[in-house]
């Protein structure tokens, strides 16, 4: 599937691009489980990607690694469900089904994106404009020729992207995302 890449006219001096390949659902599991467990709110992941791409397996994985025991149900009905996790709040979008972006913004999603103590996964985040220093763009492709494998493209302000890189021990490989 085509994915959205991190909108070139947000990109800056400040900007920063980090790609990691993974071979397996397994290994996708570790890497997101990895950086819930590492990773400092308040930080607002844009998850991009085709149907299928590993969106909702990344946001589970992230909330069990923060430490949620909650289930973990893609939110695809309901737009939005919360978990308790020991490391703050996880608010987890779906956005797939939102016709109009206003009807985000009337469930009270600023109140979401002021939360200083919170982690936000959003799906399909092309359905409502955001951007600022907390939020990462992840891609997410898929390989058509090994369908267990992806490559995940974060794009961000240089500070969240290398707390990605360092989280995952990997703080060499972070590139100026132009």
């Amino acid at each position: 599937g085509q994915t959205r890449a991190f909108p070139r006219d947000l990109q800056t001096e400040m900007t920063q691009s980090l790609s990691i390949r993974t071979r397996s659902p397994e290994e996708t599991e570790r890497m997101a489980a990895r950086l819930g467990e590492k990773l400092e709110a308040p930080l607002i992941f844009l998850l991009n990607g085709g149907l299928g791409a590993g969106k909702t397996a990344f946001s589970k994985a992230f909330a069990k690694g923060a430490g949620s025991t909650d289930d973990t149900a893609s939110p695809t009905y309901t737009i939005a469900a919360t978990y308790d996790s020991p490391r703050g709040p996880i608010h987890h979008f779906d956005l797939y089904r939102l016709a109009d972006p206003d009807e985000l913004y009337e469930t009270g999603f600023d109140d979401y994106l002021e939360d200083e103590t919170a982690f936000l996964l959003v799906e399909w985040p092309e359905k409502a404009e955001l951007n600022g220093p907390s939020c990462v763009y992840v891609d997410i492709l898929a390989d058509e020729t090994a369908p267990d494998e992806r490559t995940f493209t974060f794009t961000g302000e240089a500070p969240v992207v290398e707390a990605i890189g360092r989280a995952l021990g990997i703080a060499d490989e972070v590139s100026d995302g132009r």
